[in-house]
This record gives structure tokens, C-alpha cells and sequence, in this order.
């Protein structure tokens, strides 16, 4: 009897890209190259709770994926799966239970807060995941913020009028590019491909990342600091580290008092990051020069919310990674590593 390759949507829009069309075609070769069967199903777990699929997403990145309760026609389907794969569908003890011959779950994200690690730990089942799926439009998008900011090319638009450039300065006089210092929290994959971006334009780079040593970059032109000496040094803090229990609120209130009153802050990582109420406060004293968030403490943002009041912040609806066929980069991406498995070759993306 053949194995089992389940794939597995949490919305209804990727149901029907998963299960047909290019996306579907990377998930064919795969099983087909090893002899597994492979299907398709839809998860609505994540709605149990009425919740929008939006709503739910953050809600599964924000507690977990303990909350979520699947129907008893998807945790039928899971029985018999030998590798599952999904991307934001939780994978909790409810179906960990049910599945009773899973070998390898898959996370077709860079994220893994939607899955039980204990839970997948006390039962052997390795965990993989897929760094950089988003890494290009996410770089890109980093990247035009901080252009964008540092130039006050979209606070200038929305503002100016005839006469007004004394009112609007320094935006009429700003400091060149290559006189101004990035400081990135976290250097990993999107890290380094903004630096790559950035670095013809003459902008110095500073990053704290614990897990880099300043040998490993010293070709990239970047030097390896403390997170207060990044906060306190840099013209620009962007910020791209993972969510984990250990990194919530690695900006706070302390960091960002560091920072520059000429210095901007921009997250285009995860909102859980910033400590957002401490960053409010730093907005509205004008304690820094502002701020450009992709990734909210809320999604969607509630039309009264406080940060859209404020005239030294850029909104932007966790966009930055929506751009190319990201469906298909993310199915290669994790299939190369399903591929291993399958093979009986160590994964390259295993969580620990």
C-alpha cells in the first residue's frame, strides 16, 4: 500500500491553487517520483471560532494552535497521511492524535506558530518549514520603505503644500543615504537581501542577530552588534527576526528609547516583535522621527485605531510578501525538503 502525501488548505482560494495548476503540479512530481499517493483537502479549522480567515491567521500566530478544532471529516482524511503538509492550518494535539501514521509535518512558511513543537516532539514527528519562501518581495518591499521614509517621498505627498517647506523640513534637506547607518534586528535570509539592495546607495549597516558571528559576515560589510547599540546607532532600524516565545516584544520600551529622535523604526516581520503601545507613545511625544509598519499588534487595523491618527507613520496591510507566485516558490521550496524525507536523506530545514 503506498504511502501518503496529504496537502492541506486552511482557505478556500488555496484550495482551488493547491489543487490544480502549477502549484498542484510541484506536489505531483513529488509524490509521483516516490510512489506516494497524494491529496488535496480543505481545512476550515480555523474558522471553529467564527473568525474570518484574516482574523484567524493572527489569532494562530498570536496563541497557538491549541484553540483550533477541525471537523470529523478532516481529522478522517488525516488517518492515514503519512507527510502533511500545510501552511497556516494548526497542527495541534487534536490532529496529531488523529493521525496516527504521520512521519513529517511540513510548513509551506517561514513561521511555525501554528504548530505544536512539544506535541510534535513527544511524538517523534519531525517539523519542516520553508525560510524565504517570501524573502524576495519581502527584501523589495523593506527596501522601498526605507527609501521612502529616509526621503519622505509619501509624507511629503500626503502633506505639502505651496509654501510649506519649512514646516516639512527635513525632508527638503535630508541627510544623503550615504551619510545614514541601517541597523538590522535579525540577519538572516531577508537581512542580508535588503543589505544586498541597499548597499550601492552608500548606506552604512550595523545587526544584531545572536546567532551570526561578525567572521561569518565580514565579506557583507556589516558589523555584528548589541541590540542597544543597534537601537542607539542606527538612522533606521528594520526588523527581521522570528516570532518565538523568547523574541515577543524584543522591541520595547527600553529599545526604543535608545533610538535617535531622528530615527525611523520599520516592520515588515511580525507585530509581536514591537512592543506597539511603547512605540505609540515614542510616536506621539516624537521621541523618533517615525515609524513604517507592515505587521500590526491587529489585522485587519480598526479604522479609529490610534496609529492611524498619526501623521509619522506609514500603514501598509501585511503586503510586503505578496508579490510573484509565492504559492508556487513556497511548494518548491518545501517539496525540495519533503524530497529528502522521502528519500531517506537528512532535511535541510528541520525545526529543533
Amino acid at each position: 500500500m503506498a504511502k501518503k502525501m496529504l496537502v492541506v488548505s486552511e482557505h478556500q482560494e488555496n484550495y482551488e491553487r493547491f489543487s490544480k495548476g502549477a502549484v498542484y503540479d510541484v506536489f505531483k512530481r513529488t509524490a509521483d517520483k516516490y510512489g506516494y499517493d497524494l491529496e488535496v483537502v480543505y481545512d476550515d479549522g480555523l474558522g471553529c471560532e467564527g473568525d474570518g480567515w484574516r482574523e484567524a491567521a493572527l489569532k494562530v500566530e498570536t496563541r497557538g494552535p491549541g484553540w483550533v478544532r477541525h471537523s470529523p471529516e478532516f481529522l478522517k482524511a488525516v488517518e492515514d497521511a503519512n507527510i502533511i503538509v500545510v501552511s497556516f492550518s494548526a497542527v495541534g494535539r487534536q490532529l496529531l492524535d488523529a493521525a496516527k501514521n504521520l512521519e513529517l509535518v511540513a510548513v509551506m512558511r517561514s513561521g511555525i506558530e501554528n504548530i505544536d513543537m512539544e506535541a510534535c516532539r513527544e511524538k517523534g514527528v519531525p517539523v519542516c518549514n520553508a525560510p524565504g519562501r517570501v524573502s524576495e518581495p519581502v527584501a523589495d518591499f523593506t527596501s522601498a520603505l526605507i527609501l521612502d521614509i529616509n526621503r519622505g517621498i509619501t509624507y511629503v505627498n500626503k502633506f505639502w503644500k505651496p509654501g510649506m517647506e519649512e514646516e516639512l523640513l527635513p525632508y527638503f534637506h535630508p541627510e544623503l543615504y550615504k551619510d545614514l547607518t541601517i541597523g538590522m534586528v535579525g540577519f538572516g535570509i531577508i537581512g542580508r537581501k535588503v543589505l544586498h539592495r541597499l548597499k550601492n546607495f552608500g548606506f552604512k549597516f550595523i545587526a544584531y542577530d545572536p546567532y551570526v558571528k561578525q567572521e561569518d559576515v565580514a565579506d557583507l560589510g556589516v558589523e555584528i552588534m548589541s541590540l542597544d547599540e543597534v537601537m542607539s546607532k542606527a538612522d533606521t532600524v528594520t526588523v527581521h527576526a522570528r516570532l518565538l516565545p523568547e523574541t515577543k516584544n524584543l522591541i520595547g520600551a527600553h529599545e526604543i528609547s535608545l533610538m535617535k529622535e531622528s530615527a525611523f523604526l520599520v516592520n515588515t516581520a511580525r507585530g509581536g516583535l514591537v512592543d506597539e503601545n511603547a512605540l505609540i507613545e515614542a510616536l506621539k511625544a516624537r521621541k523618533i522621527r517615525g515609524a513604517a509598519l507592515d505587521v500590526l499588534k491587529t489585522e485587519p487595523l480598526p479604522d479609529d485605531h490610534v496609529l492611524r491618527t498619526l501623521d509619522n507613520v506609514i500603514l501598509t496591510p501585511h503586503m510586503a510578501g505578496m508579490a510573484g507566485n509565492m504559492f508556487v516558490v513556497s511548494a518548491e521550496i518545501i517539496m525540495s525538503d519533503v524530497s529528502e524525507f522521502m528519500a531517506g536523506r537528512p532535511l535541510h530545514s528541520q525545526i529543533k
